[in-house]
């Protein structure tokens, strides 16, 4: 399969025109915090080179979550971001790239440490963490996985954030 070395950008319509080899070829899409979606098709010579009828690909459809960021004494963090830690939990390989490359971050936390973020596939095993300064001292949280099974859905996320401590050297 042709793997492109050159990310290219649609228009402000999604319209994208690029050059492709003559054969099998796997597209993949994705946007910043929004789905993603891989396709194999097939060219076919062409006068002017390869020729492929328009293609449309339909991007994955996307979870939203919610939650609270916490300090050790649980009070509510503010102006902290979760984000995505690595790839989506998937078999195929070339999904579980574009949601490294779509790589969610949250909304800033409010006041009352409350986040949102949109997770590039509804139906995949995500892992986030969240890291902030406080006064000085960077803090961050455990990998927290989340899961796809409807009944943890609406159930808001607890991102509880620790000092963390340097490890000493010898």
């Amino acid at each position: 399969l042709y793997v492109s070395p050159i990310d290219y950008v649609c228009d402000r319509v999604g319209r994208l025109q690029l050059p492709l080899p003559q054969g099998e070829i796997r597209i993949g899409a994705w946007t910043p915090n929004g789905g993603v979606a891989a396709t194999i098709v097939q060219t076919k010579a062409g006068q002017e080179g390869p020729v492929i009828d328009p293609l449309v690909i339909k991007l994955s459809a996307t979870r939203t979550v919610h939650g609270v960021i916490v300090d050790p004494d649980n009070q509510p963090v503010a102006g902290a971001f979760v984000r995505q830690w690595n790839r989506a939990k998937v078999e195929d390989r070339a999904i579980a790239e574009l949601t490294y490359k779509s790589s969610a971050t949250s909304t800033k936390s409010d006041a009352n440490g409350k986040f949102t973020m949109t997770l590039a596939l509804d139906d995949a095993v995500f892992a986030v963490r969240c890291y902030q300064k406080i006064r000085g001292t960077l803090y961050g949280s455990e990998e927290i996985a989340i899961a796809t099974d409807e009944g943890h859905a609406n159930k808001p996320l607890r991102v509880r954030i620790v000092p963390i401590v340097p490890a000493k050297t010898k």
